[in-house]
């Protein structure tokens, strides 16, 4: 993928973390994902911000500049 410093396979909790944090770090990265919603084995009905913010743990929140 061209234009791309990563690319993170899978949009499950993990993959978005890990995409969260390159991107923190000033990488531009692609983010593939396989089913038609995000969230691997936890899936969001809705895709609420707030929601899904508030289930992080309060240092990936702060790292990624998330207010709760």
């Amino acid at each position: 993928m061209a234009g791309f410093d990563g690319v993170v396979i899978g949009a499950g909790h993990n993959g978005l973390t890990l995409a969260a944090y390159l991107s923190r770090a000033g990488l531009k990265i692609a983010v593939v994902e396989r089913n038609p919603h995000i969230g691997g084995a936890a899936p969001p009905k809705k895709l609420h911000c707030r929601a899904i913010a508030s289930t992080c743990t309060p240092t990936f929140s702060w790292d990624c500049a998330i207010r709760l």
